[in-house]
């Protein structure tokens, strides 16, 4: 291993500082690659993951998904344990749990939070692409998320 030391030889004549290479063997062992410190512990993920399925399994999008066995407690586990290996945080999470979107979400996560929407409208340009998702009905107060290249811009209610 080189490593480059840096003294002071005012007590030899020589102003500043001098830098040499040296060569050394490590004469200590290495120390031991630290455990990573989990996001969440495994009863509460457990409890993310029956939140999230309580929350959503109401949302009218998923009740199709409910009945065709596609939302089930193990798929919102999941869903949980890939948003935590995603976002490698809990708030995050909670806020998808909840419902909610901010900007910077990305937008599969917009649909594991808020649904599907009920309309998109798109635009492709040469180097990338807008969408507007629409939740509700615009006549009696809707929704929208925009959208550019699968990242939440903007939203307006």
């Amino acid at each position: 291993m080189i490593r480059k030391i840096a003294y002071s030889a005012a007590g030899l004549g020589v102003s500043g500082l001098l830098t040499l290479g040296v060569a050394f063997a490590q004469t200590t062992s290495p120390s031991p690659t630290p455990t990573p410190t989990p996001i969440a512990t495994e009863e509460e993920i457990d409890d993310m993951a029956h939140r999230y399925f309580d929350n959503h399994i109401q949302m009218n999008w998923n009740k199709d998904q409910f009945d065709n066995g596609e939302l089930t407690s193990e798929a919102a586990l999941q869903t949980i344990r890939d948003c935590l290996d995603e976002f490698k945080n809990k708030e995050d999470c909670e806020h998808i749990i909840d419902e909610l979107y901010w900007i910077g979400m990305p937008a599969e996560w917009a649909i594991k939070s808020v649904g599907n929407p009920d309309d998109v409208n798109s635009t492709v340009f040469t180097n990338y692409r807008q969408e507007q998702w629409i939740y509700g009905n615009p006549i009696y107060g809707a929704t929208y998320l925009y959208f550019e290249n699968d990242t939440l811009k903007s939203y307006q209610k």
